[in-house]
């Protein structure tokens, strides 16, 4: 076992904030004066600030008053670098801003090598002290390195260094839950599923000054994953701009570089700031503030949960239904047609946002539609769930062993998308969206009017049981889309008086003037009428019908879809029954799993003090500013409790004390896109550039910008 002989300089007395800067020049004083944000944006108090130089020893320390802010003034010693401008100052380590799953004692970082290398991997905290060390024999490919802190490393920044004959790559880690469970600190070095290596260490202290800024081309490559990794491969790839290197860097006397570690007693947030030189010889003044900004926050959130559907796919591709990190072995092989049509959408993103590159999303694309081809289909419907290894319909009840029409619709949602996405690609593209079109042009929409005897739409059919589970579906709820899809199919469409007869109830889904809470909701809930139905009923039909502008003769669907959102915010902050953990920070309604297993939740008539954090985030364009309070409270004060390897877990409740480590699929699917949709439009773009979408909306009288 691996024991820590020697602990590091860097303890939790002063991790909370910390200003780390390189220290060169005079005698005169310098003041540096900082506000510290806290995880909302507000000011706060209370907080330790201190100065260190590169060799770890504090020159200034205070706290921070009630608003947030501190000044620190340090006397700055002359150095034989304050010759004047250009002069070489020692070196100094520079973390940049990656962000891998900070809840977990556990980091894994895959590396791929082009060629059989012996390597050494070692681990240095903050100050440049070596903390761990292994060696090892890496064959030609993918390797995975695991490092644990254990419980008796301290929380806080370390750097990873990977070094061989040829090549010295760098990544730097964030851990701030070690010390909880962790067990003894190691690294270890995979090859597949086998462990390659597991080495003991000694501690050897001193600054480490020669760690390389690059690496020899095609020898190693690496990238923090968010999260622990469970599968899958990834091309070695750079992190974003300004994030994964610690390096040594020669600085002059033309400025300075500070690192800012700030964080509370849940999570690290970390900025470099750069002063001029006039702060040499006189009193400066360095004003900061800083917070971990709302780009960097949501990059954290999407890559995480796009994960899901990568990392975390079934071989055959397509979306696990659900992945239960408590119970690993739970329905390993079943496969989620809706789900996955998520997932394609939420591809689409992680391609566009770099998570992974292009050539890996067509892989994945090609792997999927290949299963959908040899998949179980009825009448050119899928079901809703398949075992992934067969394709062979997987019964969702004793009755249910056909078609579902819905579930059908979100993976339409979500081919038509990709199709878009590829149409004007190079040839395997082309070749792919036509693939898809035809998957698309097989659905049998109008047959599940029962042949076209009646104007409605039927959600099961089964060559078994035929329309025995005799489920119409009408509004309102998350299936307007299997409407707009069913009108706009351009081989077995329906006709306009389906849906208005059976969607719209013959204009009885309007409810004139009614509100909650003064937020006008003049669609008629199925059930929830009143108080409103539960959140993904303004996701699900919504991830590629854009309702900015869209609207019919019944509504106004984003002003519907907004009011909708805020109902269930002003819903947990009124919180007529007291439940633990509500309100303006952690709200949202919707169906999830829960206490006693899984349930539709929302305001009033179901709410036993469950909260999906899918709910409000998947709700992000709706109401940005009042969802990032929620984002940040589950990130940065709940992420202990309910951040896993695929980002948020599912559900939680603070009035039962339950945080189950489990997802599913179709709440995690809407967050990654439905975040996206707010900072690019992209998926929203993409579907409603179909034009066979176009005229379906135009033939049941819906208006939009798109057309």
């Amino acid at each position: 076992m691996i024991r820590l002989t020697n602990p590091p300089i860097l303890t939790h007395s002063f991790i909370p904030i910390l200003l780390s800067l390189l220290l060169l020049g005079s005698t005169a004083e310098i003041e540096v004066t900082g506000r510290v944000l806290s995880t909302y944006g507000l000011a706060v108090g209370n907080h330790p600030v201190a100065i260190y130089d590169d060799n770890g020893q504090q020159l200034a320390s205070g706290v921070t008053t009630s608003g947030g802010r501190f000044t620190l003034i340090y006397e700055r010693q002359s150095t034989s670098a304050d010759q004047g401008p250009g002069a070489e100052q020692p070196s100094s380590f520079r973390l940049g801003h990656a962000y891998p799953n900070p809840f977990n004692p556990r980091t894994v970082v895959p590396f791929q090598a082009a060629d059989d290398a012996r390597a050494t991997i070692t681990v240095y905290n903050l100050l440049g002290q070596q903390v761990l060390q292994a060696e090892a024999s890496l064959a030609r490919g993918t390797h995975e390195i695991e490092v644990r802190l254990g419980d008796q490393l301290a929380q806080g920044p370390y750097l990873l260094n990977v070094r061989g004959d040829g090549f010295s790559e760098s990544r730097s880690m964030t851990f701030v839950s070690a010390g909880v469970g962790g067990g003894e600190p190691g690294i270890r070095i995979r090859s597949g599923a086998n462990v390659r290596s597991e080495q003991s260490f000694e501690p050897a202290g001193g600054i480490i000054s020669d760690v390389e800024p690059g690496m020899a081309d095609g020898s190693v490559a690496g990238r923090i994953h968010p999260g622990t990794k469970t599968g899958g491969s990834h091309e070695p790839r750079e992190l974003r701009t300004g994030a994964g290197h610690i390096h040594p860097e020669k600085q002059t006397a033309a400025e300075r570089t500070f690192l800012l570690v700030i964080s509370d007693e849940w999570g690290f947030e970390r900025k470099e700031v750069e002063i001029p030189a006039d702060v040499d010889h006189a009193t400066g003044n360095l004003t900061l503030e800083f917070a971990l900004s709302e780009e960097e926050l949501l990059d954290i959130v999407q890559e995480a949960t796009f994960q899901y559907f990568w990392d975390g796919a079934h071989a055959s591709g397509m979306a696990r239904e659900r992945i239960h990190i408590d119970e690993p072995s739970a329905d390993l092989h079943t496969v989620t047609t809706g789900g996955s049509g998520f997932g394609l959408m939420a591809i689409i993103t992680g391609i566009e946002r770099g998570f992974i590159t292009r050539t890996e999303g067509v892989d994945r694309f090609e792997q999927i539609i290949g299963f959908l081809e040899d998949a179980d289909r009825f009448r050119g419907v899928w079901p809703h769930w398949f075992d992934g290894r067969t394709g062979r319909v997987q019964p969702f009840s004793q009755l249910d062993d056909g078609g579902d029409l819905v579930e059908t619709a979100l993976m339409a949602q979500g081919m038509l998308t990709v199709r878009q996405y590829l149409v004007d690609g190079d040839q395997r593209e082309q070749e792919l969206a036509g693939r898809i079109d035809e998957l698309w042009r097989d659905i049998e929409w109008n047959w599940h009017t029962k042949s076209g005897t009646e104007n409605v739409l039927y959600w099961h059919w089964s060559p078994n049981h035929g329309w025995e589970m005799n489920h119409t579906i009408r509004g309102y709820d998350e299936a307007l889309i299997t409407y707009v899809l069913a009108a706009s199919s351009p081989t077995h469409p329906i006709n306009a008086e389906v849906y208005h007869q059976g969607w719209a109830r013959d204009g009885h889904i309007r409810m004139e003037g009614h509100t909650v809470y003064g937020f006008p909701l003049e669609l008629r809930h199925n059930g929830a009428e009143q108080y409103s139905g539960p959140l993904f009923w303004s996701h699900y039909s919504y991830l590629g019908m854009d309702p900015r502008g869209l609207t019919d003769q019944y509504a106004d669907y984003w002003e519907h879809n907004t009011s909708h959102t805020l109902i269930h915010r002003d819903y947990a902050i009124i919180n007529p029954f007291n439940r633990a953990g509500y309100g303006r920070d952690l709200w949202g309604l919707t169906a999830s799993y829960s206490v006693d297993g899984y349930a539709a939740h929302m305001p009033i008539q179901n709410d036993p003090g469950v909260i999906s954090p899918t709910a409000a985030l998947s709700s992000f364009p709706y109401a940005p500013e009042e969802v990032m309070r929620v984002m940040r409270n589950l990130y940065h004060h709940l992420g202990d409790r309910v951040w896993g390897p695929y980002g948020f877990y599912d559900a939680l409740s603070i009035r039962h004390n339950w945080f189950p480590e489990r997802y599913l699929a179709i709440d995690q699917g809407p967050i990654v896109i439905m975040i996206e949709n707010q900072r690019s439009g992209l998926l929203w773009d993409l579907f409603m550039s179909a034009p066979e979408v176009q005229d379906g909306l135009q033939k049941l009288g819906f208006e939009s910008p798109h057309f």
